[in-house]
């Protein structure tokens, strides 16, 4: 009788510890990150960003650097703005899946990518995206699938031009 007792009280623990698990925003942003930072800080990178990008709730998810697991997630259409390395934007250059980033910044540090005269990618200044230790060059996109394109314009912009 004991033992069902205590099963019976680490189910109720493992109820309580599940139902206090923070939820993941349906009406926010997703924020897809391929980079050589650790995915243990992947809470603190979306707190630093949720600072950068004002009242817009976000969804931070951090990847390693993989091209076949950017491609799967791409496919998903798993995000509404992805940040990686040059390389992989520079491969979309000139697919139809690429949105034209209508923004314009002010900061120096950003290099604006252009393909046939529209801009669909931004540099991101060094530094933006915390624990990038080894300082990468990191690229944003936004994605035509995205059903948030005009939010992730605007957070684009709130993160390009905001100085530290």
């Amino acid at each position: 009788m004991a033992g069902y007792r205590h099963v019976l009280l680490g189910m109720l623990v493992i109820l309580i510890l599940a139902g206090c698990q923070e939820e993941i925003k349906d009406d926010a942003l997703s924020i897809m990150i391929f980079s050589n930072i650790p995915p243990v800080y992947q809470d603190d990178v979306e707190k630093e960003l949720q600072k950068r990008t004002e009242d817009y709730p976000i969804n931070v998810e951090l990847h390693p650097l993989s091209k076949e697991k950017f491609a799967i997630l791409l496919s998903q259409q798993a995000g509404d703005l992805y940040v990686t390395e040059r390389e992989y934007v520079e491969a979309l250059a000139g697919k139809s899946g690429l949105e034209p980033l209508e923004i314009s910044v002010e900061n120096s540090d950003v290099e604006m990518l252009m393909d046939e005269q529209k801009f669909f990618g931004a540099t991101l200044p060094p530094g933006l995206i915390p624990y990038n230790q080894t300082q990468q060059t990191l690229v944003a996109f936004i994605p035509s699938f995205s059903d948030k394109k005009e939010t992730s314009m605007e957070v684009l912009r709130n993160l390009l031009d905001k100085e530290e």
